[in-house]
């Protein structure tokens, strides 16, 4: 929406394993791997999306492979697949936290875990697997926005598709 201020609203870069639409609407727990966690940035949503397209619109496709299963989190009691071959996502990491820096955007979280701290990984979800030695095609990247409603759900903000 035109004019729509992003200060008060919380995003995520992440490639969402179904790969939903623009504007889809859908509650936490679809898989993914997040490239950058929650962040904010005070600028029009238009100028945002302008800016993640121009950044991520041009990257090429790559493959990574559903790795063994892990324990993470403070408490290793967050059960996940880590995620194997990952030069593309590092470097697509390192790109974002660039983009980060020059929209000025600041974390929405206390660890956000990026740069050294990262460890690409699908988390494990009751009802939906993810074979190890699996490939995934990272074809497109997703901007999400946290919607500020009771049950979490979120928005695809915005989304580019690689090459």
């Amino acid at each position: 929406m035109p004019g729509k201020k992003t200060d008060k609203h919380r995003y995520w870069l992440t490639f969402l394993l179904p790969d939903l639409p623009t504007a889809a609407v859908f509650k936490p727990g679809a898989l993914h791997i997040t490239v950058i966690p929650w962040f904010v940035v005070e600028m029009d949503e238009a100028e945002l999306l302008e800016s993640f397209s121009k950044t991520f619109g041009q990257l090429q496709a790559f493959d990574v492979r559903v790795g063994e299963t892990a324990m993470l989190g403070p408490d290793r009691d967050v059960s996940v697949n880590l995620i194997e071959e990952v030069p593309g996502i590092m470097q697509l990491q390192g790109l974002a936290l660039d983009w980060m820096r020059q929209l000025g955007a600041r974390w929405a979280v206390k660890q956000p875990h990026v740069g050294s701290e990262y460890i690409p990984h699908v988390r494990r979800r009751l009802g939906l697997s993810m074979a190890q030695g699996a490939r995934l095609r990272l074809d497109h990247l997703t901007l999400v926005e946290a919607l500020r409603a009771e049950d979490g759900q979120r928005r695809v903000a915005g989304k580019v598709t690689f090459e």
